[in-house]
């Protein structure tokens, strides 16, 4: 059965490849790869090596981009029997193509193996310098937000991906509106090679959202930060704070 190893990059280069990914390049009949230019993968392993850089075109449907991607993918494996995919980021986040690979292999198709790397979430996080489980954290995509009329919880951090739609700012203003205050914060934070704090962060407001993504490129999440909550439920509040011998003041929120 044909093998695929999908192995993450990470966003910093080959400096924040793994061992364990520089283990599934070399051990491949062939790597492909979708990373940046100035990223030598000849240096990484003696297999044949292909980029897949020209079958992914901007200004066309993703998916006519996804469709040639998995069918060259497909084509090497076939004719290779065993490759890697060399992909910046982490594989599991935000890239439709490994799905697709999911589900052949699923189906009993082909048999995959993804291997992480450190992800655009991370590094966006990390130049924040927030921990995402402490006041809780939604990740979603603008267009599923927009499709389902869904409402962020503004009681969460909020990560939204996959801005700059055709319209879309408008829309997406429009439905924040309905969970926040015109004056709340939101910034967009580049989650480029950085992920020492020092990659850019655009702060704005959601009453002014439309100027704020006049600035996205894709991979610019929209970051709105938690609000006081509204309400919260007292007997669920009671178990998490502490005994104490004296009535507690009521809590500040």
């Amino acid at each position: 059965m044909n093998r695929i190893r999908v192995v993450g990059l990470g966003v910093q280069g080959i400096e924040q490849l793994t061992l364990a990914g520089l283990r599934q390049l070399r051990e491949a009949e062939a790597v492909l790869h979708l990373v940046d230019p100035a990223v030598d993968v000849r240096e990484l392993t003696d297999r044949p090596t292909e980029s897949l850089h020209a079958l992914y075109l901007a200004g066309v449907r993703d998916h006519d981009d996804f469709g040639r991607l998995l069918g060259r993918i497909l084509d090497r494996a076939r004719s290779d029997g065993d490759i890697a995919v060399l992909l910046p980021g982490d594989p599991r986040l935000g890239v439709t193509v490994v799905q697709q690979l999911q589900r052949l292999a699923d189906a009993g198709e082909l048999t995959l193996h993804v291997e992480p790397g450190v992800s655009h979430f991370t590094s966006t996080v990390n130049n924040l310098g927030i921990d995402p489980l402490e006041r809780g954290t939604l990740v979603v995509d603008a267009n599923r937000l927009l499709l389902f009329q869904q409402l962020p919880n503004p009681a969460f951090n909020t990560f939204v991906y996959h801005l700059g739609g055709p319209g879309q700012a408008e829309l997406l203003q429009r439905l924040l509106l309905r969970a926040y205050d015109t004056e709340h914060p939101a910034c967009l934070v580049e989650a480029g090679p950085a992920a020492d704090g020092t990659s850019a962060v655009a702060w704005g407001r959601v009453g002014s959202l439309c100027e704020l993504l006049a600035n996205v490129f894709f991979a610019s999440p929209l970051y709105l930060p938690a609000a006081v909550p509204r309400r919260v439920d007292r007997a669920v509040l009671a178990l998490l704070t502490p005994f104490r011998s004296e009535p507690a003041e009521p809590a500040a929120w």
